[in-house]
């Protein structure tokens, strides 16, 4: 993050000067504007999952 920005995006841990890594926990950082919904019923696993009931409970 630099600016309140998305800086950069990589896999594993990254070494940058200065850098300050943030514990987030089981948060998710998701770029602003971002639909980050899905249905996943409709994608590839269609027909997989089951119809109606308590979605909460699904998940």
């Amino acid at each position: 993050m630099r600016d309140g920005r998305i800086e950069r995006v990589a896999r594993g841990r990254v070494s940058i000067a200065r850098a300050r890594e943030v514990d987030l926990g089981e948060a998710i950082v998701a770029a602003g504007m971002v639909n980050a919904h899905a249905h996943l019923e409709l994608g590839a696993l269609a027909g997989r999952t089951p119809r109606g009931g308590d979605f909460a409970a699904w998940v």
